[in-house]
């Protein structure tokens, strides 16, 4: 189960925040699991974390920028990003709507991982330790087609990191091996995600999606990785189509999309965690419906069936399964009752 609450309003004019509170202390999701405290009725794993705390600044409608901790800016999929993750640093904003075209861009400085070895007031304890940052840059066109509910939209991002070449205790800046795959050296992406939705004579709204992504320096990445012959093995892609919108009592959504991850294409510690378990080096389908019990309340299914990409090599990343190099194959069933107010 889960529970988050957000709290935000208006400061002084063009000022605004938000406060989201939530169980679960991890990055890729705020559930808990039932009886999984210790000793009789504890309650050791139903804490309350601060998910969300940031302040927003729009001097005018085409500018904002925000500070603090903040739900993802950028325009995503779940092939790159998973929905629950909150990054936290800078994020400025801009976007301008011109008859049928719109231009907007997005720039994102945030901390990625501080390095543990620094003094608050003086020098880093550990001799060349640094935070680790990572940087985004989108810019995007969306053009309407006819009316609101019928665009095309393309937004690509490249994402690097700042010190990720430094070498402290810190996991995320060791070298991506087989026994360390959460290290994030040598990742400089292009990410392009894109849409068309449009909808039907009858009204209900229809989406065709995908998104495509390039490690331009996935071959020092596979060679750090002990796999030189794999420089190939850079690139992903997530492919699918959507019909309806369960957003009134009675409504539903259906989708399906497939998706393929090379090993050294994106960073495994942003990738979805439901699906294929935040591994790369995955390829499968997804499939996924949605039914509007009510106005404020959805019941969603979700199965997916992956398998490696490359029988090669492991699966890098660490989900629910924990560090199981051994991963083959991969079913997931899932269904959530959602309940928004």
């Amino acid at each position: 189960y889960r529970f988050r609450t957000l709290l935000s309003g208006k400061l002084v004019d063009n000022w605004s925040f938000g406060v989201r509170l939530e169980t679960g202390a991890g990055s890729r999701s705020s559930n808990v699991t039932m009886g999984d405290d210790a000793g009789p009725f504890a309650k050791t794993n139903d804490t309350v974390n601060v998910g969300q705390i940031y302040i927003n600044w729009a001097p005018t409608p085409e500018w904002s920028f925000t500070v603090g901790r903040m739900a993802n800016p950028l325009v995503s999929t779940l092939m790159v990003w998973d929905a629950d993750i909150n990054p936290e640093g800078f994020a400025e904003q801009y976007r301008h709507r011109d008859g049928k075209n719109e231009y907007f861009a997005t720039l994102g400085q945030f901390l990625y991982s501080t390095s543990g070895n620094q003094t608050p007031f003086g020098a880093p304890v550990v001799a060349g330790s640094k935070d680790l940052y990572m940087l985004a840059w989108q810019a995007g066109y969306k053009y309407y087609v006819d009316g609101a509910n019928n665009y095309f939209q393309v937004a690509p991002v490249i994402y690097n990191y700042i010190a990720d070449q430094r070498r402290n205790p810190a996991a995320f800046n060791a070298v991506f091996t087989p026994a360390n795959r959460a290290a994030v050296n040598n990742l400089f992406v292009l990410d392009v995600p894109f849409e068309y939705t449009w909808m039907t004579k009858g009204g209900v709204p229809l989406r065709a999606f995908a998104d495509a992504a390039i490690n331009f320096d996935g071959s020092a990445r596979a060679t750090k990785y002990g796999k030189p012959l794999l420089d190939g093995e850079n690139k992903a892609y997530h492919v699918g189509f959507q019909y309806g919108k369960a957003v009134n009592k009675g409504q539903w959504d259906a989708k399906i999309f497939y998706q393929s991850i090379g090993a050294f294409a994106l960073d495994p510690n942003l990738v979805d965690s439901d699906i294929f378990d935040s591994r790369t080096n995955m390829q499968g389908v997804v499939v996924g419906a949605n039914y509007a019990l009510g106005a404020a309340t959805q019941l969603s299914l979700t199965y997916g069936q992956g398998t490696r990409k490359n029988n090669t090599i492991s699966v890098p990343g660490s989900g629910d399964l924990g560090s199981n190099n051994a991963l083959d194959k991969f079913r997931l069933f899932q269904v959530d009752l959602n309940i928004k107010y």
